[in-house]
């Protein structure tokens, strides 16, 4: 997937990305409260998280990365969270995302 603002920020903002799960503890347990949870508590339920640098979210190329996902049991819906921490504010953030199952090409 690809972050990238761009337009200007204020303060000091902290943007944050989960890659949740179907399974309970992760992301279906947290979506009706999303709104009133902390960060911390939100990266708890995460299955992964990264924190970019607000210089490489509003680069010229924004900010990019590949992420291997596993699953032991069976087949997973995932479920991506950006979500700010911090202060300041970001005034436009664009995005891109594309997940590939590389065990089953057409699920993509």
């Amino acid at each position: 997937f690809t972050l990238a603002g761009n337009s200007g920020f204020t303060g000091k903002p902290k943007l944050l990305l989960g890659l949740f799960d179907d399974e309970y503890f992760s992301f279906p347990e947290v979506v009706n409260v999303w709104d009133q949870m902390p960060c911390a508590e939100k990266l708890k339920h995460a299955k992964w998280s990264a924190e970019p640098s607000m210089g490489q979210i509003t680069g010229s190329h924004g900010w990019g990365m590949k992420v291997p996902l596993t699953q032991q049991v069976r087949p997973r819906w995932w479920y991506m969270g950006v979500f700010q921490c911090g202060d300041g504010t970001l005034e436009e953030l664009k995005y891109k995302v594309h997940m590939l199952n590389t065990l089953r090409t057409e699920a993509e």
